[in-house]
């Protein structure tokens, strides 16, 4: 392998990723618009710990109502939560879905514990932080509940937001999800272990 070139590349992957740290991606179905239809299994959810209040001024949006949706268990018990920004009663946005069609593998909705609007990853705009937990649907004795932590990443020029999934999956796999205060502690670490993996991968090639 050429020293030389292999060196290069791993000065322009890590300075790609310090301007810009974490994939932005879509899930393959995106969110779309919830229909009245749709809004008929849901409810309007108030978390325990959120932000002083739903009415938040976001970067690229302005002044709007952040609205969490718990589906009712009753009408599909797969059902995920569903997150909008809203102004006047319209749904200006709806949040991409997390799982294919918003339906939870073997897993089913419990609670949204908290929600937070904050710059995490210090690129200066409002990115929107949900913590969700879940009930396995498996047989089990003493089955524990699952937390799950979203981090949207916002792009106010195009007035959308994105799954920062590479961040999510480090802070989920090592459980640094329970609170919005232990995510925000952990974000150096997944962002090192981000480079890190970039660093490896280039010097593999």
């Amino acid at each position: 392998m050429n020293i030389r070139k292999n060196t290069a590349l791993c000065f322009w992957c890590a300075l790609a990723l310090l301007v810009g740290c974490g994939r932005e991606e879509k899930t393959e179905e995106s969110a779309g618009e919830l229909t009245a239809q749709e809004q008929e299994g849901y409810t309007i959810w108030t978390c325990q710990d959120h932000m002083d209040s739903n009415d938040v001024e976001l970067d690229g949006w302005e002044h709007v109502t952040f609205v969490s949706y718990a589906p009712e268990q009753e009408a599909d018990e797969t059902s995920d939560a569903v997150f909008c920004l809203e102004k006047d009663g319209e749904i200006l946005y709806q949040f991409p879905y997390v799982m294919r069609d918003n339906r939870r593998i073997l897993q089913h909705f419990v609670r949204i514990p908290a929600v937070s609007i904050q710059d995490y990853d210090g690129d200066g705009d409002q990115d929107v932080i949900i913590l969700v937990e879940y009930e396995p649907m498996t047989i089990s004795e003493d089955p524990e509940n699952l937390m799950e932590v979203r981090l949207y990443r916002n792009r106010p020029e195009l007035k959308e937001f994105v799954l920062d999934t590479d961040r999510m999956s480090i802070l989920n796999r090592n459980s640094w999800n329970c609170t919005i205060q232990e995510v925000m502690e952990h974000m150096e670490d997944v962002d090192h272990q981000i480079l890190l993996n970039v660093l490896t991968d280039a010097i593999e090639e």
